[in-house]
């Protein structure tokens, strides 16, 4: 086995404890995304049962949801192709660009 370095970050304990590295240290992983919670569990458990380094290969799949979930990558490249083809249309002459009405809200 050769020992390339992690392609990912690892988590560690901090060097010492405090209040102030008890509370930064949330920032270290997804559980405070409702959204990403699950996908980070199930990365744990996969990394957990296969070990760090064969885990990254076998957990692929995983990674790259709880990446996605985090940073949605994929979701703005969607949304710049499709304002793209938006804009294509409006100046082809095949749409319109309308404005959105104002409305008031008393």
């Amino acid at each position: 086995m050769d020992n390339k370095p992690p392609k990912y970050h690892t988590f560690m304990e901090p060097l010492f404890t405090s209040p102030i590295t008890d509370y930064f240290g949330i920032s270290l992983h997804a559980q405070c995304y409702s959204a990403c919670k699950d996908f980070e569990l199930r990365l744990a458990e996969c990394v957990e049962a296969y070990g760090f380094f064969k885990g990254q290969e076998k957990c692929e799949p995983l990674i790259l949801d709880l990446d996605e979930c985090l940073y949605k990558e994929k979701r703005k490249h969607r949304q710049e192709i499709i304002s793209g083809e938006f804009q294509r249309q409006i100046d082809a002459g095949e749409r319109k660009h309308e404005k959105a009405p104002f409305l008031f809200f008393f």
